[in-house]
């Protein structure tokens, strides 16, 4: 049928025209495809569409409403390039034939004369693109290769300058992809994020969703997205034949459901794991299952499965063989599953860690996704799921840990890598992972994801150096260059502490936080050093904003919600800093018997109190502002002048859950919010504060640096607790040696700018850890009150951890000789 201007406005989806417009137009050579075709053979000179030289489009077999809703994105693009729409043919017309190569007997007999048929073997997203001088072919093997085809030819526009049309090379191209699945997961729910996806030939998202959707049968789960909302971004992901999954965590990280359901835990104290073998527990997730599979069409479910830390312990108490126990577990919610048309998905890691556990599993019933987030040179694990007959698919990561904003430089070769590797051991998909800091804009991630996209299709077509040459022009219209050096500075700013993550905490318990901190002889205070990573970060964003396209400016200036929010985070964490600390200093005057130094800490209180709302009120980006305006407001009530101080000192700290107590001897901190982590800016990477509270070095060769108070002078002894690996990972089993020896001259520390020796003590703490654990002296000397500045450097070797400091005056104190909190099995 042909496709008049009438007929495809009735087709057009929300979204569609505005992606369409917002598609660069500075590459347009067949080889400037994203992801590159599998076959190109220039076939002649190059076809130029004007208003004098129309096109019209045919489309053979026209009940794809997507198809026909694409052509019309092609239409009203070509349209704003100055191509005139044909709508009958002309002598100067040229024809765009699209359709599935067997829709019809008279398109099958067009592709098969010009010698454009589509390969069977290719799949059904294989297609043949045939572009000469008389006519357009996009043949085929299904309406998802067609929908491809397309997309190729929309990236093949080269605009004339002017407006004045578009040239198209004429070329022959045979296309189809190397891996069957091509996705991300993540929560994208609009229908031009989901064209975007499909405009990169990308097929698959996945969408972790646990509490949040609104179950009618389960009210303990309340979350705020309603199952019709699910029920419509399936529908319109689908329309770009993208293949929307759900995942709900079925056996570890399910602390959503054990805090609702504490009889479902493992064991009573553990909101980490549930308890498998154990009916009702498979009777809440078979409601889960019942409400959310019948929401989409793709007939696989993303049911989770991994690290179910704990599990190993539990199957020890009750007398069974853990192996078995995963591994029934996991076939049984496969058979819950199987009942809705549903293949279960999980990711791979404990089955690595318990092999035996998949034979009592049908591996017909599976979808693996192996992850590894490290770039490698193989990645030998693919072959065990492969070989034992299970679909598999690889899962690098765009963002592996939660920072700000991708480590690239350390996440495309994984990505790269274990695609390739992926494809030679006999993967069928790609689904890249991301745990990014929420709500950062999706911008962040788009380059991991179309490198993905460009591997799974063809893993061998081009260097990373020409795809990137291709993906910042097209996407930003920027030299790759200028597209690198803007996303090394911003991958800078989430390697070391987590200021918006730290700013999000209730502010209640924050504040409380900086209060004991400032009782204590030392307090940790944050550090300005990141000012120069925001500077430089923002400096690097303008001149990108001044040099890309005005589609890749628009996209670009997404970036600017990180920088605003650090800064605002920034600002905010230090006026918490200095109301804790005046807090603090207040509560010091009744230890001391001083009332007249009580009352005026009590106006200091009010004072910085005052600004602190005054800084809630301008903080846009602050998740917590009504709450923490709710504490500002408390607090200001219970330092109005009446009463006496030490009523209303008692008043504030109750507000906080904290009571009157005097300063120790001895002061233990993590590195975290308070204790800040910061990166040499002389040294790159930088290490990274994680959540649990330790420094962690990820590669040698990087630095980091605490700054602290000291409240009261004297004679203090710091020590440090150094958690490294010096064993080997080789096939996911941990080879021990030589691990005391590693620490050996390895750290290099500086006191108030000092070079300082660690001493040790002891012997290595846990010895069956898989991670040493060593505590170190680094001071016993006088300290003068005031600011005072410890740098730590690693040399040789990788995944060093700092995982506690102490300052102590306490002459007898001795640090534990083990402890079970950090063992890591």
């Amino acid at each position: 049928m042909t496709l008049t201007m009438r007929s495809m406005g009735v087709f057009l989806l929300a979204g569609g025209l505005a992606f369409g417009a917002m598609c660069s137009r500075v590459l347009a050579r067949s080889t400037d495809v994203i992801p590159l075709p599998r076959e190109i053979k220039r076939i002649g000179d190059d076809l130029t569409l004007d208003k004098d030289h129309p096109l019209r489009i045919v489309l053979s077999g026209g009940k794809c409403a997507t198809c026909k809703t694409s052509a019309k994105t092609l239409a009203d693009e070509l349209q704003r390039l100055g191509v005139a729409i044909s709508q009958d043919g002309s002598a100067k017309c040229t024809t765009l034939y699209m359709g599935c190569a067997t829709a019809n007997a008279q398109h099958t007999a067009r592709c098969r004369k010009a010698d454009a048929m589509p390969d069977p073997k290719w799949g059904p997203d294989g297609y043949r693109l045939k572009v000469s001088s008389k006519e357009i072919l996009i043949a085929g093997n299904n309406q998802t290769g067609t929908f491809y085809g397309l997309q190729t030819f929309r990236q093949m526009l080269e605009p004339i300058p002017g407006g004045k049309g578009v040239r198209v090379e004429c070329v022959d191209i045979r296309d189809w992809p190397a891996m069957k699945w091509r996705g991300t997961m993540f929560g994208l729910q609009s229908p031009r994020e989901h064209e975007r996806l499909a405009y990169y030939k990308m097929n698959l998202l996945n969408w972790e969703v646990n509490d949040q959707p609104g179950y009618k049968t389960i009210p303990q789960f309340s979350g705020g997205i309603s199952l019709a909302h699910i029920r419509e971004v399936a529908e319109s992901a689908r329309r770009y034949y993208v293949n929307l999954t759900l995942e709900t965590q079925s056996f570890g990280h399910v602390s959503w459901m054990l805090s609702k359901f504490p009889e479902l835990r493992a064991r009573p104290n553990d909101l980490h794991v549930l308890r498998p073998l154990h009916e009702p527990t498979y009777e809440l997730i078979g409601r889960i299952y019942a409400e959310l599979c019948p929401l989409y069409k793709t007939p696989i479910y993303m049911a989770g499965c991994d690290e179910a830390w704990g599990i190993e312990e539990w199957a020890k108490e009750q007398g069974l063989d853990c192996d078995e126990v995963i591994g029934k577990h996991i076939q049984r919610l496969a058979d819950m599953l199987r009942e809705h048309g549903k293949r279960t998905m999980i990711w791979g890691d404990y089955l690595l860690k318990h092999r035996r556990a998949i034979r009592w599993m049908k591996p017909k019933d599976f979808l693996i996704c192996d992850w590894h987030y490290e770039p490698d040179k193989e990645y030998p694990s693919v072959d065990f799921f492969v070989e034992n007959g299970f679909e598999t698919l690889v899962s690098p990561a765009v963002v592996p840990a939660r920072p700000i904003f991708p480590d690239y430089e350390r996440q495309i070769p994984n990505i790269r890598g274990f695609i390739q590797d992926g494809v030679r051991r006999g993967a069928t998909g790609l689904l890249n992972t991301n745990w990014p800091v929420s709500p950062m804009p999706t911008e962040c991630y788009w380059y991991g994801w179309v490198c993905g996209a460009e591997y799974a299709w063809n893993p061998t077509g081009r260097s990373q150096e020409t795809f990137d040459r291709v993906f910042f022009k097209q996407v930003y219209g920027l030299t790759s260059e200028q597209g690198l050096g803007l996303f090394r500075k911003f991958a800078r700013l989430g390697t070391y502490h987590r200021l918006d993550q730290e700013a999000a905490k209730a502010p209640k318990g924050l504040l409380g936080d900086m209060v004991k901190s400032g009782w204590n002889l030392v307090v940790p205070k944050l550090h300005r050093a990141q000012d120069t990573y925001i500077r430089e970060a923002q400096s690097a964003l303008d001149k990108a904003l001044e040099a890309a396209s005005p589609s890749g400016a628009e996209r670009l200036k997404a970036f600017q919600q990180i920088l605003d929010r650090l800064r605002q985070a920034m600002t905010y964490m230090e006026k918490v800093q200095e109301l804790g600390r005046t807090i603090s200093t207040g509560t010091w005057a009744p230890t001391e018997g001083s009332t007249d130094s009580l009352a005026v800490g009590l106006d200091s209180i009010r004072r910085v109190c005052e600004d602190w709302l005054g800084l809630i009120e301008g903080a846009s980006a602050l998740q917590q502002r009504g709450a923490a305006r709710a504490v500002g407001v408390s607090i200001m009530k219970a330092t109005e002048p009446t009463g006496t101080p030490q009523k209303r000192i008692q008043q504030v700290l109750g507000l906080l859950d904290l009571e009157l107590k005097p300063p120790g001897k001895t002061v233990r901190i993590r590195p975290g919010s308070q204790f800040s982590v910061e990166s040499d800016p002389a040294k790159v990477p930088a290490p990274e504060a994680r959540r649990e509270g330790w420094c962690h070095f990820p590669r040698s060769d990087a630095s980091a640096s605490w700054q602290f108070e000291f409240r009261v002078p004297g004679r203090y002894r710091v020590l440090t607790l150094l958690r490294h690996s010096a064993g080997v990972w080789e096939n996911s089993q941990f080879v021990r040696g030589g691990r005391n020896a590693a620490y050996d001259g390895r750290y290099g520390w500086k006191l108030d700018g000092e070079p300082i020796k660690e001493q040790w003590l002891g012997k290595e703490l846990n010895p069956d850890a898989d991670e040493a654990l060593r505590w170190a002296v680094l001071a016993d000397r006088e300290f003068k009150a005031g600011n005072h500045t410890l740098l730590a450097h690693v040399t040789g070797m990788n995944h060093a951890i700092i995982a506690e400091f102490v300052f102590t005056q306490d002459p007898g104190f001795r640090p534990e000789m083990s402890r079970g909190d950090i063992k890591t099995k």
